[in-house]
């Protein structure tokens, strides 16, 4: 369980924040009306007299465009005296680049807004980031439309300090300020008009604002380049609790390592870090040199060079080796299980051999999956004929038969109350993933039953090793039949939760045909696109 929160402590730190909050800076209105807002800048024109006259929304004047009626002009004024409504052209005042409009015409949904998030410090040496939007309304009357700014997200930071008041309607009480538990990433907001949102900016996010707060070393703006702005309260809430550790990652180069920490998405080969410390030797478990080699790299060769100096590997190819084991396989544990047993070299010859053989398909993946089924098994790996047997594919399936009769001996009894309550969840994964060429259907596994006929059936490990992490949602495993025998196992195929494929395996452990892996690559195109009548309908899952 996490730790409790202190809400009396957070409304006691909002209403200090809230009572020492600065406006907003004097010069917002230019800022956001060139950057943001930029785009929204028009010239409404009519016509009094035969004379056509245009009203800049940016410098609020309004201009002759008729250049009958001016005494000097140019070939552009007389170019842009030319353009009609959503034109592109030029207010002849401030001459600024505008978008003409008929004021005659309706402009009831003329709405721009963007999303900005506005830095700066506070008295008491902390800093404060509000998110929020901003917008012109030209609905009503275009005369003198004000650009206004509709906050979302405070986020105060300090030494120590970080945490996140949220507006949000209260029933009765209207709109409030409340602490969240988290800082959270204030981006993809809806805009007024619909769901599609733009580019997020940022104010004043300068050394030049920090300079008299805790954050005067923050190297955010010279060193540090983040790729979201959204990023930049969480980065800041980093800061705040390792400013030590953070700041020295950035200035030696590993800015990634940072960026990682502070956004959602992980890398699966991503160097461990221990954020208590505040060397970056120390925090990467790194030596000087690793440290001087790896800065500005890759998050997976600085993963890949942690995981052979914690083994004591020091050759390039063997480390080599390793990153590109991670390029391709999901996990550095894989490589650490099979580096207790095994050294590099030895690692390399035998998948090498086992990956080339002509008695069935094998990979380094199966290797993995087989040193842990012998684990499972208790097998004595120190035994070269169990870590290194003649005949790989006839060992795996071996164990895999074992562990099949043992895990079905125990769970058979329980998997019926498990397929019951994940039948709700499998016709989810039906509505997203069936589909059939006519020749081919794929769909996803009923439970934990089919999925032992499955691996008895085709003689693999789909039930031995997945059928858990598949019931949990840690992955989706699919079947691939033929229509004309749509209960007989034919095909097995993992899929990983982003959607990409990471095994499809038949008979005996066998890789796809060039039919199969067609029909893979056709429904993999087919997930991106909406699904059609045809293509809806497929055979069921049976009852086991």
């Amino acid at each position: 369980m996490g730790k409790k929160r202190d809400t009396k402590a957070e409304n006691a730190l909002m209403k200090k924040v809230f009572d020492m909050l600065p406006p907003l800076p004097a010069n917002i209105n230019e800022w956001a009306n060139e950057n943001p807002l930029g785009y929204s800048k028009y010239l409404f024109t009519r016509r009094v007299n035969g004379v056509r006259y245009g009203y800049c929304t940016h410098c609020n004047t309004e201009s002759v465009l008729s250049t009958s009626a001016m005494q000097t002009y140019t070939w552009e004024d007389s170019e842009n005296e030319q353009h009609r409504h959503n034109d592109k052209g030029f207010c002849p005042n401030c001459r600024s680049r505008v978008v003409f409009k008929d004021a005659g015409r309706g402009h009831k949904k003329l709405w721009d807004d963007a999303y900005i998030m506005v830095l700066q410090p506070m008295p008491d040496g902390g800093i404060v980031v509000s998110a929020a939007f901003c917008a012109r309304d030209y609905t009503k009357d275009y005369h003198n439309v004000q650009t206004k700014y509709d906050p979302q997200y405070i986020m105060y930071f300090n030494e120590g300090q970080a945490i996140t008041f949220r507006k949000s309607y209260v029933y009765n009480y209207g709109y409030q300020w409340i602490p969240m538990a988290s800082i959270p990433e204030p981006g993809n907001p809806q805009n007024f008009w619909g769901s599609v949102t733009y580019k997020t900016y940022c104010m004043d996010c300068t050394p030049e604002t920090l300079q008299n707060t805790f954050f005067r070393y923050c190297p955010i703006s010279n060193s540090m380049k983040i790729k979201k702005p959204q990023l930049m309260g969480k980065f800041f809430a980093l800061y705040a609790k390792h400013p030590v550790l953070v700041e020295r990652l950035i200035k030696q180069g590993f800015i990634k390592v940072v960026e990682e920490k502070i956004s959602r998405y992980k890398n699966g080969a991503s160097p461990v870090v221990d954020w208590k410390k505040t060397t970056v030797a120390e925090a990467l478990n790194l030596d000087k040199s690793g440290v001087r080699a790896y800065a500005k790299k890759s998050l997976r060769e600085m993963a890949a060079y942690q995981l052979a100096y914690k083994f004591g590997i020091l050759n390039p190819a063997d480390i080599e080796w390793i990153n590109e084991k991670m390029t391709t396989h999901d996990s550095p544990k894989d490589l650490s299980l099979l580096l207790k047993y095994a050294s590099v070299t030895k690692l390399r010859q035998y998948t090498n051999k086992i990956t080339k053989t002509k008695k069935g398909y094998a990979s380094f993946g199966d290797y993995v999956d087989y040193i842990r089924q012998c684990q499972q098994l208790k097998l004595d790996l120190k035994q070269k004929s169990i870590l290194y047997p003649q005949d790989f594919v006839q060992a795996h399936a071996q164990n895999t038969a074992m562990l099949a009769e043992i895990k079905a001996e125990k769970e058979m009894k329980a998997a019926a109350e498990i397929d019951a309550a994940f039948a709700v969840k499998c016709k989810r994964l039906a509505k997203k993933y069936e589909y059939t060429d006519g020749t081919l259907l794929i769909r996803p596994a009923a439970g934990k039953r089919e999925l032992f006929v499955e691996g008895k059936t085709l003689g693999h490990c789909v039930y031995t090793d997945y059928a858990d992490s598949y019931i949990k949602g840690e992955l989706i495993i699919l079947f691939i039949r033929k229509v004309s025998n749509p209960n007989i196992p034919y095909y097995t195929l993992e899929l990983s939760k982003e959607g990409k494929i990471r095994q499809c395996r038949g008979k005996g452990n066998c890789a796809m045909t060039a039919g199969v892996k067609a029909f893979a690559d056709k429904w993999q195109e087919e997930l991106e696109a909406p699904k059609t009548k045809q293509n809806k309908k497929v055979a069921s899952a049976p009852a086991v």
